[in-house]
């Protein structure tokens, strides 16, 4: 058996490791992290690292670009509190000042409101007692604070009621 040169080994390794980063990229978006991560695990060091910047260069893996795509995600299907956002952000891979910045333009209390309008909906015969806990339990989990989530719950109450 004939061993390929070391350098067409690393340039066959380079294309397979790009070949697995542009399949992971096409579910969603990504973030730096995330690709070296899960490259890592197959392909050597070197090859992931030229990938990664191959990748940044034409514009396909970009943290400022993911950040704000996880934002608009969680804002439109699964309202969560800024706070949450930034925390999911960084457990990416996000720097703290990117995640900063994408996080800057989440209303909290818009976001807390559409994260419990249906589910209140379905909760509106309940006495207020047990109302106000079922949507405090949600809203606490999706990350929003005590103030937040007390209006929230009055403000749908007094809604539900009219």
């Amino acid at each position: 058996m004939i061993l390929p040169e070391p350098e067409t080994y690393t340039d066959k390794k380079r294309a397979q490791a790009m070949t697995a980063a542009l399949r992971i990229l096409a579910y969603r978006p990504r973030s730096v992290n995330e690709i070296r991560l899960r490259l890592e695990k197959r392909f050597p060091h070197q090859a992931v690292q030229e990938v990664l910047e191959r990748l940044q260069e034409i514009s396909l893996l970009d943290d400022r670009a993911f950040a704000e795509f996880w934002r608009d995600n969680r804002e439109r299907h699964r309202p969560r509190s800024a706070s949450l956002i930034r925390r999911e952000l960084r457990s990416f891979g996000i720097t703290g000042e990117l995640a900063e910045d994408a996080v800057r333009s989440v209303n909290d209390e818009k976001a807390a409101y559409r994260a419990s309008k249906r589910f209140a909906f379905s909760a509106r015969d309940s006495d207020f007692n047990i109302f106000r806990r079922k949507i405090a339990g949600r809203l606490y989990r999706r990350g929003f604070s005590s103030d937040i989530i007390h209006t929230t719950i009055l403000h749908l109450w007094e809604g539900l009621k009219e």
